[in-house]
């Protein structure tokens, strides 16, 4: 079993979630034809396992693919992530969900880590890791709200429309989301100053959030709440359901976090709405933009899938022996039959 590119010599990495293919953290396979890849990172090269080292590890892929965060997929490829970081390529016709939390929840994720890891330090380390949680909620609702903001912090650009004015960061902490009518059914109130509040529907409404949110969620959040606030986009189905859910929501105060004494909350606004509907909505607001660029990703993985498996046909014919093949062939043709039988019943 290898362990660098065949291609360009770099390392491939290790993985921890096929015990019987440790080898690489993004792994392509191709069940239907029995084919397994380590992918390099640097290089982009396809490197083919060896026949003995494949027929365990495709099993397993298949099995661990099931319950993988799917990102996107095509008609012939589908990109997962399993929870320790390893991502799986899977070759092959497929029906699969999509799931945010695989797309921006990681970015989260990395926010909250990082700040964690700041803030282990700000207190001593260690010994002190108890307080994070706590300090990280109160630190959470200070900068949502804009009450620490001050002097240039408070005025540092965060929005723009058009050649107005930009909202600093203590007006964007006081924007509001409103419900309203068909077809969008949810809009954006950004506060002004003295003058007349923006009032931002569509697209404008998007680039706004995506602007402002990030602020609001800078400390990132625990992974148990990025994946509560995955699956309310999941459940809604769509970016817009879920912004016109929240919309409407945040008409209500218990979805405000208003516990422990803290009266900062108020109707509709978002800097004071539940840390996972705010979660929920960065997810939703990016949600466009991340979509864009995982179809990239899939275009380029055919295209190099596409020049791998030609090689790997003709590697493999030239490896194996007429009674192999035979037997391989009847191998794929059972596991077609015990699918197909499984997806009827």
């Amino acid at each position: 079993m290898y362990s660098t590119c065949l291609t360009c010599g770099s390392p491939l990495g290790a993985n921890e979630a096929l015990a019987s293919f440790p080898v690489g953290r993004r792994l392509a396979f191709d069940p239907a034809k029995g084919r397994l890849w380590a992918l390099c990172t640097h290089c982009r090269g396809w490197n083919l396992a060896p026949l003995l080292d494949r027929w365990e590890a495709l099993e397993e892929a298949e099995r661990l693919f099931r319950s993988a965060a799917i990102g996107a997929h095509s008609r012939h490829v589908a990109l997962g992530r399993l929870p320790r970081g390893t991502e799986l390529v899977r070759i092959g016709d497929a029906e699969l969900p999509e799931l945010a939390a695989w797309r921006y929840g990681r970015r989260l994720v990395q926010r909250w880590r990082r700040f964690r890891r700041r803030a282990l330090v700000g207190f001593g380390g260690g010994a002190a890791g108890g307080l994070v949680p706590a300090v990280a909620t109160w630190l959470r609702r200070i900068l949502a709200t804009g009450d620490s903001a001050s002097g240039s912090g408070a005025r540092r650009p965060v929005f723009r429309r058009g050649g107005g004015p930009p909202l600093g960061e203590a007006d964007a902490a006081h924007a509001l989301l409103l419900p309203g009518p068909a077809p969008h059914g949810w809009s954006v109130r950004l506060p002004r100053g003295g003058a007349e509040p923006l009032e931002l529907t569509d697209r404008e409404a998007l680039r706004a959030l995506r602007a402002l949110l990030p602020r609001i969620n800078r400390t990132g959040a625990h992974p148990s709440l990025v994946r509560t606030a995955a699956s309310r986009l999941q459940r809604l189905g769509s970016p817009e359901a879920v912004l016109r859910d929240a919309a409407s929501r945040l008409q209500d105060m218990k979805y405000m976090t208003h516990r422990h004494g803290w009266t900062g909350a108020r109707p509709h606004r978002i800097a004071t709405a539940h840390p996972a509907l705010q979660l929920a909505l960065e997810m939703a607001a990016n949600e466009e933009t991340e979509r864009r660029a995982l179809e990239g990703e899939l275009r380029l993985l055919e295209r190099e899938w596409r020049e791998a498996e030609e090689l790997a046909s003709i590697s493999d014919d030239l490896l194996l022996p007429g009674s192999l093949v035979q037997r391989i062939n009847h191998w794929r043709r059972e596991r077609g039959t015990e699918r197909a039988g499984s997806t009827g019943s």
